[in-house]
């Protein structure tokens, strides 16, 4: 029923290549539409063809495909004056007797199955006529849709990527079939990037899965179903305990402010100290049962660290460290209790942005703390055979150092269901331990020399196959399963959303 609706707002009607009787097809034809197997063996609607058949181009198979793999046709003719039926028809043995061109009636289903079958103008007529008989000819749709979405939930998650270049064929990416549902994007300023992150966000959409989007520019939200500024709404202390050790908080804190603003030896040492302190005041010790009072915060820390300055052999490095963190104590969002509903935003595509926040350390840091919120999440809803939810990620560069949060999401978030995307424009920056647990690469152009070299390893290729990258989303994909790339054109967003 889906393709049927689908096809009717298209005005189209697809074929395959093995579809018999296509080529008898002429403009002006009367036709009726007849679908079989979940519908309910009914015939649903009459049109006349408004055009002879034709071969699809590699535009038209993606354009009337819609993003689902089952869509997908080889030939078509266009319709005019489409009757959809209030009351379908369906083929009951009375009715059955009554149609000359059925001449086996007794199985006489599996010779309407995809097929093309020319009918007298008398059984056209009756056809016709029964459209307006008795109320057991409905077709209900509602029960149809149910099935249909049963079944598309059922089938495996297949996403349109666009289609090759040189042979023209249709290319899908199936996710669950890979080693890992993860997926990489890298490219060149201008090369499509962000383009392409959205037109894979708004396929998950297509298929029903959600997405939980870092968008750090506000990039994202044409193609999210809601929008969450965090500089408003949300609140989060990377303090609280979580079922970890005070003292396994102090060193992972610690650690990630000194990837993320180049912290000294002697600066991260200060830092670990006041972080102590700050739980100690809070009678947070390494007794479990003291872990159930009220974390510190990042207020805490600063006010132990500007404490701290009376020391005359530590002051020097307070003051530094002080001037490199000192935005995070401006930011609100840092609060003693945690308000993140995440149970909300994986229902959904869900943009959280950053882009309020004051500098880009800032966002990292936030970026990291959400992340790591998210994997407790995710870890608290238990394995799963099915795709979840996707997390999304440009440019993640960012978050590309030692401990990264984007480590357990990318070597054990596919046992939870759960899937990363993630983009950059220098392949560089990400280390051989994050591209070997993700089974998916689009490169797009990536000129310079060491990134082209870089990525000609990874993707099975000679570095002129990806310096002669040109258009926008012209791209080479790789999967692990694969031993070789494919040369792609992208569709992108625009030409999804306006159908």
């Amino acid at each position: 029923m889906e393709l049927f609706q689908t096809r009717i707002n298209d005005q189209f009607w697809g074929f395959s290549a093995k579809t018999r009787n296509r080529n008898r097809l002429r403009k002006g034809n009367h036709a009726i539409i007849y679908l079989g197997g979940s519908a309910g063996k009914k015939a649903v609607a009459n049109c006349t063809l408004a055009s002879d058949p034709f071969e699809l181009s590699p535009e038209d198979k993606l354009r009337f495909a819609h993003n689902e793999s089952a869509f997908l046709a080889d030939y078509g003719v266009y319709l005019q004056g489409i009757n959809q039926w209030s009351r379908p028809v369906t083929f009951i043995h009375g009715l059955i007797q009554q149609l000359s061109f059925i001449k086996n009636k007794s199985q006489w289903g599996t010779a309407l199955q995809g097929t093309i079958i020319s009918i007298p103008e008398a059984d056209y007529q009756t056809l016709l006529h029964h459209r307006s008989d008795k109320a057991d000819g409905q077709l209900n749709v509602e029960r149809v849709s149910r099935q249909t979405e049963v079944v598309v939930r059922g089938k495996p998650l297949s996403l349109l990527l666009g289609h090759d270049l040189l042979s023209g064929e249709v290319v899908y990416w199936s996710p669950m079939e890979e080693k890992n549902p993860h997926l990489l994007i890298v490219g060149m300023s201008g090369s499509g990037k962000t383009e392409t992150l959205k037109s894979m966000i708004y396929a998950l959409r297509k298929a029903g899965i959600p997405s939980v989007i870092l968008d750090l520019h506000s990039e994202f939200q044409v193609v999210a179903d809601k929008t969450i500024d965090l500089s408003a709404t949300i609140k989060l202390n990377p303090l609280e305990i979580l079922g970890r050790s005070p003292l396994s908080v102090v060193y992972e804190v610690s650690s990630i402010l000194r990837s993320i603003y180049r912290l000294g030896d002697q600066q991260e040492a200060v830092l670990r100290k006041a972080l102590k302190e700050s739980y100690r005041r809070h009678e947070i010790t390494g007794e479990r049962s003291s872990w159930r009072r009220s974390p510190p915060t990042f207020g805490d820390m600063k006010e132990i660290l500007e404490g701290m300055m009376e020391d005359k052999q530590v002051r020097a490095f307070v003051t530094r460290l002080l001037n490199r963190i000192e935005p995070l104590f401006d930011m609100e969002v840092f609060a003693e209790e945690t308000y993140f509903p995440f149970s909300e935003m994986v229902k959904q595509a869900t943009a959280l942005q950053l882009v309020a926040f004051p500098n880009e350390p800032v966002k990292t840091a936030l970026s990291d703390f959400i992340l790591r919120r998210l994997w407790y999440y995710t870890l608290s809803l238990g394995p799963s055979e099915s795709p979840r939810f996707y997390v999304v990620i440009d440019e993640a560069h960012r978050l590309a150092y030692d401990n990264s949060p984007l480590e357990p999401f990318l070597r054990e978030a596919r046992k939870y269901g759960v899937g990363v995307m993630l983009s950059s424009q220098r392949p560089t920056d990400f280390s051989e331990s994050i591209l070997a647990n993700v089974s998916s690469i689009i490169c797009l152009q990536c000129p310079l020399d060491r990134d082209a070299r870089y990525m000609a390893q990874q993707l099975n290729c000679h570095p002129e196959e990806i310096k002669t990258l040109a258009g926008r989303g012209e791209a080479l994909i790789k999967h692990t399963s694969s031993s070789n790339p494919r040369r792609i054109q992208i569709l992108p967003l625009f030409r999804r959303s306006a159908r």
